[in-house]
């Protein structure tokens, strides 16, 4: 039976060994910003 390399590594490192972990960090932190971005404009927007 062969192993897997990947059981028990972390997501990270997994995405380091691809090559993909600068560019997701990149996704997510835009993803995160227009998400708080959407959540206070809709604030303002409904009367307290």
């Amino acid at each position: 039976m062969k192993r897997n390399p990947h059981i028990g590594s972390s997501l990270d490192d997994f995405l380091k060994a691809e090559g993909l972990y600068e560019d997701a960090t990149n996704h997510a932190v835009k993803r995160v910003l227009a998400w708080q971005v959407e959540k206070a404009m809709q604030e303002q927007k409904s009367p307290k």
